[in-house]
C-alpha cells in the first residue's frame, strides 16, 4: 500500500491557492496514462507528474522519502508547455 504524506500548512494554502485536494494527488501518482518528469532540486529528486482526473489535466509534485510520498502541490496544468508534453507523449503511445 502506497502511503503519502504533506505538510497541513501547504495543504491548506495548496487547497486555496489550487482548489485541489492533496488526498485526490494519489490519483495522478497512480494513474496508468501518467507522464513523470523529474528534477534534482535543493539536493533531492523532485517528480512532476502529468495526468488527467474528472475531465480536467492535472499536475502532482512530490518527493519519495523513505518509500513515502510527500506530496508538495496538486494543480491543474495551466502551463502550454506541461499540456503540450502531455499531449505530444500521449500521442506518441
Amino acid at each position: 500500500m502506497i502511503e503519502y504524506e504533506w505538510d497541513s500548512a501547504k495543504y491548506l494554502l495548496n487547497l486555496e491557492k489550487h482548489k485541489a485536494d492533496f488526498i485526490d494527488g494519489k490519483f495522478i501518482y497512480e494513474h496508468e496514462c501518467k507522464i513523470t518528469l523529474q528534477n534534482m532540486r535543493d539536493g533531492e529528486m523532485r517528480y512532476m507528474d502529468i495526468a488527467p482526473l474528472n475531465d480536467r489535466l492535472m499536475v502532482l509534485i512530490y518527493v519519495v522519502r523513505g518509500g513515502v510520498i510527500r506530496i508538495i502541490s496538486f494543480r491543474k496544468a495551466h502551463n502550454p508547455k506541461e499540456i503540450d508534453l502531455y499531449n505530444q507523449t500521449r500521442k506518441d503511445d
